[in-house]
């Protein structure tokens, strides 16, 4: 069980970062081994291609394509929070451990994918005490009626172009705020565990949401 990671440093530009990366990176381990058996998570930190993505997120983006390998990408114009850092990583190695669980995240039903993104959130709660940049205020009234917009698409297979509507940019047409997805599946996660007191959020980290009795 271990956490390897590769700090892509060639310009330097990253060199202010590098204590601080690995300080979070090894205190995240020791907590992560106290909490689940995995096996060796490779992960790159590097500088931001696009850094204009993420004026909204801290200057930090991420993402976790296999159960293997997390990346992390720093805009470098903003300053860098080792809080932030720690969510981030929180949030992807969430992802990493659902995957070496054998779950399709992204490649089943877009209710796995929301369920997935808020158990990723939760786990962020749990271990900071704090919550993701995009898991933003909501009213009742507007939470029921993306519920009810959500439910129509819940079980249709996983695409890119639901993604980038519930994840990323919203739509003013369907009435539906960035990062809506987020929100959605923190608030679903949270209260399936409020209603459900057999499952923790361990039990869930390796269980489908086919594999549960989850009512929208």
């Amino acid at each position: 069980m271990k956490l390897k990671i590769k700090i892509l440093n060639d310009s330097g530009h990253l060199t202010f970062l590098e204590e601080k990366v690995k300080r979070v990176v090894n205190n995240v381990e020791k907590k992560l081994k106290t909490l689940f058996s995995f096996k060796e998570i490779n992960i790159t930190f590097k500088e931001a291609e696009n850094p204009e993505l993420l004026k909204d997120l801290s200057g930090i983006g991420a993402y976790c394509p296999a159960g293997n390998f997390i990346q992390i990408s720093f805009d470098i114009n903003q300053k860098i929070f080792e809080k932030n850092i720690e969510k981030a990583l929180w949030h992807e190695l969430h992802h990493a451990l659902r995957r070496q669980a054998g779950i399709e995240i992204d490649k089943s039903s877009f209710l796995e994918s929301v369920f997935s993104e808020g158990l990723a959130d939760f786990f962020v709660y749990q271990m900071t005490g704090e919550l993701s940049e995009w898991i933003t205020p909501i009213k009742k009234e507007e939470f029921n009626f993306l519920l009810e917009k959500f439910k129509k698409i819940a079980h249709k297979k996983f695409n890119e172009q639901d993604y980038e509507i519930w994840f990323l940019k919203g739509s003013e047409k369907e009435n539906i705020p960035k990062w809506a997805g987020y929100v959605l599946g923190f608030k679903i996660v949270k209260n399936f565990l409020e209603t459900n007191t057999d499952y923790s959020l361990k039990i869930l980290t390796s269980t489908s949401v086919d594999q549960i009795n989850l009512k929208l």
